[in-house]
């Protein structure tokens, strides 16, 4: 990471602001059934170092792993929450501003678009607020990198939930949304931007 930020630096010497992009991935796009985790690509009995694997309370050997198609996971893993940090504070420490991207991507064949990721009005409700759900995994971030950063999207491009109206001109999903936003807002404080 120290080699790819100075040829950055070296490349781009005007760059005010980077983005940190990190997924988590939904096991569905029927939002019923969708349950949204950190994931790893593999949990053999393996050591990585500095430390050791971890995200949201999992370790590697509890994490779900990504599903495997013929041989090779279908995505990248989740990173380590520690290896975010690291890389925030690095960046901070070079004079950028920072911009945190949680993106939400679906483990299921043919990786579809997370903008098709749908359903009923009630299930659209409560893919935002179950255990497992997509507060969750906007929440773990918020609380991971508060004081750090300086923009944090809450997401983007979920189309095919943003849609669904339990009744003329009401949106779960917006709703939602707006909901969660501002509890990310009050986290962070007035200095760091919100977006979807």
């Amino acid at each position: 990471v120290d080699v790819a930020l100075d040829q950055m630096a070296e490349t781009f010497p005007n760059l005010e602001w980077v983005g940190v992009v990190v997924n988590w991935f939904a096991t569905s796009l029927d939002a019923a059934k969708a349950e949204v985790f950190p994931c790893v690509e593999f949990s053999d009995a393996v050591t990585t170092t500095p430390q050791l694997w971890g995200c949201a309370g999992y370790t590697r050997f509890d994490a779900p792993r990504i599903t495997y198609e013929g041989g090779t996971p279908r995505y990248g893993g989740t990173p380590d929450d520690g290896s975010i940090v690291r890389l925030v504070q690095a960046l901070r420490a070079r004079g950028y501003k920072i911009f945190l991207y949680p993106m939400l991507l679906v483990d299921v064949a043919g990786k579809p678009w997370r903008g098709h990721l749908t359903g009923t009005a009630a299930a659209v409700n409560t893919f935002f607020t179950k255990t497992n759900g997509y507060n969750r995994f906007i929440n773990h971030y918020k609380t991971l990198c508060a004081g750090l950063i300086d923009a944090f999207a809450i997401g983007t491009e979920l189309k095919g939930l943003t849609k669904v109206s339990s009744t003329p001109g009401v949106y779960p999903a917006v709703s939602a949304l707006v909901s969660l936003a501002a509890t990310v807002k009050t986290a962070l404080g007035g200095g760091v931007k919100v977006t979807y």
